[in-house]
């Protein structure tokens, strides 16, 4: 028998290749143009990000700037209401002395002198209490006993009252006083006969710097300018804040009418005729009175506000943008240090995967070779035990001999199935079987009665393990329909394999005389059966003993375990 030739001898290791670097791969380029995109990308969404919340914040100033006039708007209003409501109370007191009394009587009233004075030293907005004759003549004030002499038919809530019977309580737009050297605002009451006719006027004096201070506390997110202002237009008041000398106005200040001529109350955006600058401008009426209190934030300084909180937002923005471009800066430098080390990587994997491709190819042809040697070894020891037993030997020795090379011809055949298929751990079980069957019912039986063999074996592949109890139980198992099959017709053997949920069937059945009905198989003393049990045992099986309607039937039965199913069951018969 010709010695196949040993494997190749291995040339050791090959020489080592340099790993490509990342400007041949190209993935440098590639994750440059990544992060570039990326850092294009996140500039745009936070130009468009930002850009969105500026305009939001300077819709969120405008909002505020409305919402700051109005309210100030209504709690100037309120306040104001209540020094004019006192005003108006002093002057109708005041009114009621001269009312049914002689001029000569009302200014020889040291005691009406005296409660004027207690009345403006309570109320510390009032500056004096006055009552006016119709031609304008001082005839009793809290300023002095008597009063001063002077004519006063020339200032101008004297003529309003003169002239409009119907103007009610008129009050003055601030004016110089002219016995002290001070800004005055005049509230002041018609004083008439029983018959309608003039007789004076009752005034009560108030001290703008009272407005002004209180003006000047209000602490808000705005520079705001206050007005005190006639429903006809005329300005009463105007805050400090346009005049930093000091608390009193200017003469400039005084008279000036307001940019709009018609007042609506609530919040609007007015126009300034003489600057032309945009106001936001909250209006509010001071409830009994034809006075507005009205209150404006320019428009460039909420712009201005706007601008200072948008810069430190644009800060931390530009702040956040030169972290995340220093960030991308460090994870292009890491990436590419760990692309660089990536490809070294891969190189050193390659290089390890085909030197064990290489030693893997010479120890599977060295296994191969050894297989076949095996293969090669098994068939000249089944062959010498098949020429022996064809000797002139005693027939208690032909039996064993011809047990022990089916035995030795079922290994063979299992090392011959791994040699043909070029695979070390599983074979093809249809094919193997039917094959070991054929074998052994040539070799255990006469040739004058050859059995007929029916075989339904499914496509499946077995694990090496498996493979080779399964061929011995088979060979042990057909030898046994061979050996007890009828002699007066042409024997029977069935050979099937059932796959079921969980567990494989391989069954054979004779059409022999069966098994005594009292037959115990662990009690069996045949070498046979010994085996038998041994083998099925060896697989986790049960071994199932009976009989069918025409012989014997023996079941192996084992777990699914290393069982592959390759295609459905299907049935083939050889004679």
């Amino acid at each position: 028998m010709a010695t196949p030739s040993p494997p190749p001898a291995d040339k050791g290791p090959k020489p080592a290749l340099k790993p490509p670097t990342l400007r041949q791969t190209g993935q440098g380029t590639r994750l440059t143009r990544a992060i570039v995109a990326v850092a294009i990308v996140l500039v745009v969404a936070a130009g468009v990000i930002f850009a969105i919340h500026a305009q939001a914040t300077r819709q969120a100033q405008s909002r505020q700037a409305s919402h700051t006039v109005a309210v100030l708007a209504a709690l100037l209003a309120e306040q104001a209401g209540r020094i004019f409501d006192v005003a108006n109370l002093l002057g109708y007191r005041a009114r009621a002395l001269a009312a049914e009394r002689d001029w000569g009587d009302v200014e020889r009233m040291e005691g009406s002198y005296r409660e004027f004075v207690r009345l403006v030293a309570e109320f510390k907005y009032v500056s004096a209490i006055w009552l006016i004759d119709a031609d304008g003549m001082p005839r009793l004030s809290s300023r002095a006993f008597p009063a001063p002499r002077t004519n006063l038919a020339d200032r101008e809530y004297f003529r309003v009252q003169q002239r409009d019977r119907q103007i009610g309580t008129f009050v003055s737009s601030m004016m110089q006083s002219r016995f002290v050297d001070e800004f005055v605002l005049i509230v002041s009451q018609r004083i008439e006969d029983r018959n309608g006719a003039f007789r004076g006027v009752a005034v009560v004096v108030l001290d703008p710097t009272h407005f002004l201070r209180l003006y000047e506390s209000a602490r808000v997110e705005f520079p705001v300018t206050i007005d005190l202002v006639r429903d006809d237009g005329a300005l009463l008041i105007r805050s400090a804040a346009s005049d930093p000398s000091g608390l009193r106005p200017s003469v400039e200040q005084v008279g000036k009418p307001p940019p709009a001529e018609r007042f609506n109350a609530g919040v609007s955006l007015a126009v300034d005729d003489a600057t032309g600058t945009a106001r936001t401008q909250g209006l509010k009426r001071v409830r009994g009175f034809p006075i507005y209190a009205a209150v404006s934030v320019s428009e460039a300084d909420v712009t201005a506000r706007w601008l200072r909180e948008i810069r430190f937002h644009a800060l931390l923005a530009a702040l956040t943008l030169l972290a995340v471009v220093a960030a991308l800066a460090a994870v292009r430098h890491f990436g590419r240090r760990e692309s660089r080390a990536l490809l070294e990587l891969r190189h050193e994997n390659a290089v390890l995967e085909e030197r064990v491709r290489d030693r893997s190819q010479a120890i599977e042809r060295m296994i191969a070779e050894v297989k076949h040697r095996v293969k090669n070894s098994l068939q000249l020891a089944a062959s010498l035990m098949h020429l022996q037993r064809g000797r002139q030997i005693e027939a208690a020795f032909r039996e064993p001999l011809g047990m022990a090379y089916a035995r030795i011809l079922a290994i063979g055949r299992v090392h011959q199935q791994l040699h043909q298929a070029g695979g070390f751990d599983s074979i093809d079980l249809e094919s193997y079987l039917t094959k070991l069957a054929h074998d052994v019912a040539t070799t255990m039986a006469p040739p004058d009665r050859m059995p007929q063999l029916t075989l339904n074996i499914p496509a499946v592949a077995v694990r090496l393990d498996l493979a080779m109890p399964l061929a011995l139980i088979l060979t042990e198992l057909v030898t046994n329909a061979v050996k007890h099959g009828r002699s007066d017709r042409p024997a029977t053997v069935g050979i099937g394999l059932a796959i079921e949920k969980d567990v494989a069937r391989l069954m054979v059945e004779d059409c022999g005389g069966g098994f005594p009905p009292a037959f115990d198989p662990g009690k069996s003393a045949g070498l046979g059966m010994h085996v038998l049990r041994g083998l099925t045992g060896q697989i986790d099986g049960r071994l199932k003993i009976g009989n069918s309607a025409v012989g014997a039937r023996i079941e192996v039965v084992f777990p699914l375990a290393g069982v592959t199913v390759a295609a459905a069951s299907r049935g083939s018969a050889a004679a």
